[in-house]
Parts: structure tokens; sequence; C-alpha cells
């Protein structure tokens, strides 16, 4: 029998990376297993703006409010009514792929075109929105044509010493899972409450709550709630070391509900302007929720590394080993892996992307035993070259090369992808 351990992805979904190193955790989380619970996609992700709201489940200290008011070319927005701005942007995206998994053990060749407005809103100076309907359309006749929709609401506010937000995501979407093997409807609702406040000048806590409901076409659906806590010791602007806590329930349908508990030591170091270092271990205890149930630990852990030697080029490294519950009733999905990502701007006009990862999914039933489980191994290489036109149209081609081996026939794939992405964002 083999026990697997669990880094809280609710709370990590909402961690986000700020300037300083006290925010450095969410790095790791930001760029590595980009996709959520629901499972890793088979499709090249796209460029397109990411949220990144000032009400996060902070990880260190908060990070200052990014406004809308302002387009990037400066000026007033013209688009701004009273305490209302928004920015409007439009993107298409078209992508031709071979090896895709139209269903379980079938791989289908495919164009796909993606259109894409967004909107981001900034209401006053506490709050912003944001929404963005896609649609999605195959030329192959085993993929559903979709319009997908994500929205967000979030907020911050400083009473007192106290630094509290709020945010809440909502997703509608149908992507090719590589867990599912296949296209699956999805909807999801996150909701986050979070807490900062400084002691001192050395120790300051941050904590979140967190609601996460998930409901998957043919799988499982659950709702799992979370509690963090950390306290944080930050003799300098060196170093910051945190200890931390973490509890959740998670209800599942159909299948066994299940309880974890997360503990944590870490350090964020930044011995330079140009380096970040963020290492994190712990242990996490869980067990499902029947007569009967056996409880299983297994230390874990995150670690990455940030280097910047020039403002042109940037390096991160990162790797992590994590536990959730898997799409499949009464399973977890143990992920382990790394991922390297180098950026490098050329000739002060294009962007140049590199990302290579490599990770293993084992899935295991619940008394955390792997007998006859499946066991996948995935490896991905993006690259992607892309420039600025006008100050306002992003331009972009890319390549993906995205391979699956498993122990169980029909979640085997391996595909190659060639696209290219034109983007507007006032």
């Amino acid at each position: 029998m083999k026990t697997y351990s669990n880094a809280n992805r609710i709370s990590s979904r909402s961690i986000r990376f700020g300037i300083s190193l006290n925010v450095a955790l969410s790095l790791i989380t930001a760029i590595f297993f980009s996709a959520t619970i629901q499972g890793q996609g088979i499709l090249a992700p796209a460029s397109g703006p990411q949220t990144t709201r000032p009400n996060a489940s902070y990880f260190g200290k908060p990070a200052s409010k990014t406004s809308v008011s302002q387009p990037i070319t400066g000026g007033v927005n013209p688009y701004a009514w009273g305490p209302v701005a928004v920015r409007p942007g439009l993107s298409f995206r078209y992508i031709y792929g071979d090896g895709l998994l139209g269903s379980r053990g079938e791989q289908r060749d495919s164009s796909l075109q993606e259109i894409s407005p967004n909107f981001d809103f900034e209401i006053g100076e506490q709050f912003d929105a944001s929404y963005s309907p896609t649609w999605r359309i195959y030329s192959d006749e085993a993929f559903k044509d979709v319009v997908d929709h994500t929205a967000s609401f979030g907020g911050q506010g400083s009473p007192s010493s106290w630094t509290l937000g709020f945010n809440q995501d909502y997703s509608f979407t149908t992507p090719s899972l590589i867990e599912a093997g296949r296209q699956a409807e999805q909807e999801s609702w996150n909701t986050v409450l979070n807490a900062y406040h400084a002691f001192n000048r050395t120790f300051y806590y941050n904590g979140s709550a967190n609601q996460d409901i998930r409901n998957v076409e043919d799988f499982t659906d659950s709702t799992q709630w979370s509690f963090a806590n950390r306290l944080h010791y930050a003799p300098s602007t060196i170093i910051d070391y945190a200890l931390s806590g973490t509890y959740g329930y998670t209800d599942i349908d159909p299948g066994r509900n299940m309880e974890f508990q997360q503990y944590t030591g870490s350090v964020a170091l930044t011995p330079s302007e140009k380096t970040e270092i963020v290492l994190e271990a712990g242990v996490d205890v869980r067990k499902f929720d029947f007569s009967g149930a056996e409880q299983f630990s297994n230390p874990i852990y995150n670690a990455s590394l940030r280097y910047t030697p020039t403002e042109a080029t940037t390096l991160i490294v990162a790797i992590e080993k994590s536990l959730d519950t898997s799409l499949f009733e009464d399973t977890v999905v143990e992920k382990e892996g790394f991922q390297i990502n180098y950026r490098q701007r050329l000739l002060g006009k294009f962007n140049l992307n590199l990302v290579y990862s490599n990770h293993d999914s084992i899935y295991a039933d619940d008394r955390g035993d792997t007998s006859g489980g499946r066991d996948d191994s995935n490896e991905t290489f993006d690259v992607r070259l892309g420039a600025v036109l006008l100050h306002k149209i992003n331009m972009s081609a890319f390549y993906r090369y995205n391979q699956n081996e498993s122990n169980l026939r029909g979640f085997e794939f391996d595909s190659d992808q060639v696209g290219f992405e034109a983007r507007y964002q006032y």
C-alpha cells in the first residue's frame, strides 16, 4: 500500500504572486499544473490576460490594486462612467492538432477556431470584475462546438489594521481533459474570503475561507470547503518564514465524502533583485468519511526558483507534489513533477516563451491504495513567439507537443499542435 499527500489545490488556486518575496509561493501554482482540479487540458493554452485581483488568498502581504481605468497607451480611459470603468478586448485563435482525444481511445485530427471578447471592469477603488464568453468551433464532428463562459468579481478593503478581501469566480467550460479522456462539460463556482493583519514589523498573519463547487458531466460532482491560517516571521526584506495549517472537507456525489488536514512550513528568499526562491514542505493527513475508513498521510512539497538576470530574460523552475479528488468515484489522484519556463525578449519587439513540463498522475482508492489503479505520465513542450503591434494588438504563433502514457487503455495519446493568435486589448 502506498499513501499520498495533498497540497490543497482549492487554496492554492486562490494564491497570487506579487513583487516581494512575501507573495512568492503563488509562482508555483501559477505556472505549475496550470489546470484546475477539473483536470489538465489537452490543447495548448491561450495567452489571454489572467485575472489578478488584489483580494486573493495571500501567501504573504497583499498586492496593490491594478486599475483598469487607464488604457495601456496612457491617458484617460474613454470607457468610464462615474465610478465604473471598462477595458474591452477581443481575441481570435486558430489551432490545428493531430492525435487529439475525441473520445476515450479514439485519436482524431481537427482544427479549432476560438473567438473570445473580454471585458475587465473597475468599480470604484475597491472592486473589480471580468467577463469573457468564448466560441469554440471544431472541424471534426467527434468534438462538440461550444460556447464557454468565465466571470469573476472581487474586492479588497482595509478597515482598521486588517486587510480583508473577497472574490467570486465562475466558469462554464467544455475542455478536452486528459483525466476524462474526452471533452467534459463542467461548471464551477469558487468563493474566497481572506484576511491579512500585521502585528508588528516582523510578524503578520494571513488566512482564508474557501468554497469550491464543481459539477462535471458524467463524472463526480463535489463541493469543497477549506480554512487556511498562516503565521509569518519576516525579520528582513530578504527572508520570510511561515507556518500554516489547513482544514478541508469535500462533499462528493456520487461517492464517499472526504476530510483533510495540511500542515506546512515554508521559507521565501530574495537574496537579490534578480533571484527569488520559495521552499515549502509539510504533511497532509486525510481520510474518506465512512465506517472503518483508514487515515493516510504523506510528506508534501513545493519549490520554485525565479531568476531574472536581465530585464529581457526570465527563467522559472518549479517542482510540486500534490493530491486532489479525482473525477472518478472514491478516487484520489497524486500529481508529482516539474516545469521549466524560459522567457526572452528578442530585438526589443518579440517575446519568446519556452515551457517544458513532465509529471506523473497516480490514482489511489479510498484507502490510499494504488494496487491496480491508473498511472499516467504526461510530457508537454510549448513554444510561443509573439509581438505587440500598435501598443494594443498582440500577435503570436505557437507549437505544442503533448504526450500522455497510461497503464489503462484509452487514455494514451501523442499530439502535435500548431496555431496562431491575435488579441486586441484596450
